[in-house]
């Protein structure tokens, strides 16, 4: 009976159920006691403040209050003499901040009506964990600021690293300070919410690069700290590729970085510079959000949103370049603390390098799996390679079709043309998968219609060698551009090893491509020059 039981997917199913419902229980009842002891703090605080005023106990009283408690709760913490100090700064803290900025009383009552601040404000610090609201009141300097990390952090779900991280870069100075244009070209209410997203300055001391970088420098460095990049943007932020491509009019053009925000519904293109701001930066800018509106906007999203990061922008400049742009526009400075000039560079040790020599001090218990692991990640950090940023697609079939097959044609039958006079007719075949066409249109066709290819390439045929006479002979030669997963082969003739292997966001360079073509050219001329010595002899 209980063999049935287990192998019934009914009782699997309604056990699952059940699971679930008691770890939401679990969650909540977490939950309700984190926001009950919130409470009991907010008044033992208050209660504190005015013994110590109407009786006159001054702090003695905490002491004698510290060894009661723990006296009668052992296992509770929360009521060391050190934290009971924290608890009477912490209401007093509020109490005197409300005292001096009235403004914020009027804000809490605007935004809840049904409550008066007395009772907002226990309940909004009854949200997070008390370390949060500890760290909080130590380090913002006043109840303004606090509020609004106190209210970030409800709003994100920030633990308390991330907390920490987000006072120590300043966040409450630099959130919706970035020169934007989004009131006249944004509705209400998506132009507070698009300039409440951008900050000013953003803080890049997660990477190190040096003074003399370029904006591919930046922006690599960047793209392989995506998760701090992200973190340091904002929530919302959905990375969608690096030197992402849009066609206008048959030309190609390659935007740095591509979002998309999933609060504001709209794509965000973040533009990279070195150097200070050029008004003609915006221009550049403005053309790309035309362009993504045009080509990749869905009727429901948002206008997409502009965000161009450079050195110490010229706010009159910057005002005056955005003036009378026609598409939502921001331009915002970024930071490099840990900059490192280039002639020490290669001396001094990464922030990366340094963490794995401290690592390899610190002794821990660790379990054989474990320590394999950590194996791993060691030779990872190692590793100076980039990380897989795409799957295969049918838009990257197209790519590798329209931006390298192509252009390797034509870089082909340029080299050959000395030769090519030799033979008395070529025949070209673009590859599909398996199949081959001597009509370009009739690849393309196949390309459009089918999301399963698993190979792209070119065959080239030579027949009949002129100066043979009656010995006329033919030769071939082929390249193929083999699509796995996650990475694609170049590969001459079938032979192995692959001449190349590219990630998906890599394309071959137009020094590759020449490279790629020599060695077909060689293949024909060395077919030929065999056979010729063989008629000779």
């Amino acid at each position: 009976m209980n063999l049935t039981l287990f192998n019934n997917n009914q009782y699997k199913n309604w056990l699952a159920d059940i699971k679930q419902r008691i770890k939401q229980a679990q969650i909540k009842a977490a939950v309700k006691v984190n926001a009950e002891l919130i409470n009991v703090y907010w008044q033992l605080g208050k209660e504190i403040i005015e013994k110590q005023e109407t009786a006159n106990w001054g702090d003695a009283l905490i002491e004698q209050l510290s060894k009661d408690l723990c006296s009668e709760f052992p296992y509770m913490k929360g009521f060391s003499k050190t934290n009971l100090f924290y608890i009477r700064r912490w209401y007093l803290f509020y109490k005197e901040g409300f005292e001096k900025l009235p403004q914020l009383v009027a804000q809490l009552a605007n935004n809840n009506q049904l409550l008066s601040s007395t009772e907002i404000l226990p309940q909004l610090v009854a949200q997070i964990p008390w370390g949060h609201n500890r760290e909080i009141i130590t380090k913002c300097t006043d109840a303004h600021e606090a509020l609004f990390y106190l209210q970030k952090t409800v709003q994100n779900n920030w633990s308390r690293v991330v907390l920490l991280m987000q006072i120590e870069s300043k966040l409450y100075h630099r959130e919706g300070k970035a020169i934007n244009n989004f009131a006249l070209t944004l509705p209400q209410p998506q132009a507070d919410l698009a300039i409440e997203t951008l900050k000013n300055p953003y803080n890049f001391d997660f990477i190190t690069i040096g003074e003399a970088a370029q904006e591919r420098d930046l922006e690599i460095a960047l793209a392989t700290q995506m998760q701090k990049f992200l973190l340091e943007l904002g929530q919302g932020f959905a990375f969608m590729g690096r030197q992402y491509n849009i066609n206008v009019g048959g030309d190609d053009f390659r935007i740095d970085l591509l979002f998309y925000h999933t609060k504001l519904r709209c794509h965000i293109v973040v533009e990279l510079k070195v150097t200070e701001f050029e008004p003609e930066f915006a221009g550049k800018l403005n053309f790309y959000l035309n362009a993504i509106d045009a080509q990749i906007k869905h009727p429901d999203d948002q206008p997409t949103i502009g965000i161009l990061l450079c050195k110490t922008p010229n706010k009159v400049v910057v005002e005056y370049a955005l003036k009378n742009m026609s598409q939502p526009l921001g331009v915002a400075e970024y930071q490099l603390t840990h900059a490192i000039p280039e002639e020490l560079r290669g001396e001094l040790p990464t922030i990366e390098e340094l963490e794995v020599e401290l690592e390899k001090e610190v002794e821990t218990l660790s379990t054989p799996v474990n320590k394999k692991i950590k194996l791993m990640n060691d030779l990872l950090s190692t590793l100076n390679e980039e990380e897989v940023q795409e799957k295969l697609t049918l838009k990257i079939t197209k790519k590798i079709f329209s931006e390298s097959i192509l252009s390797l044609d034509k870089i082909f039958l340029t080299k050959m043309e000395a030769i090519q006079k030799n033979f008395a007719k070529v025949k070209i075949y673009y590859q599909v998968s398996s199949s081959g066409y001597p009509k370009i249109e009739e690849a393309i066709k196949l390309l459009n219609n089918n999301h399963n290819i698993y190979q792209l390439g070119l065959s080239y045929y030579f027949e009949g060698f002129k100066k043979a006479g009656i010995n006329a002979f033919n030769q071939s030669t082929n390249i193929s551009f083999e699509l796995r997963d996650y990475y694609y082969e170049i590969k001459s003739n079938n032979n192995q090893p692959a001449i190349l292997k590219k990630l998906y966001h890599q394309f071959p360079t137009t020094e590759e491509l020449n490279d790629l073509a020599d060695a077909m050219v060689e293949d024909v001329v060395d077919k030929v020059n065999s056979e010729l010595e063989r008629m000779k002899k």
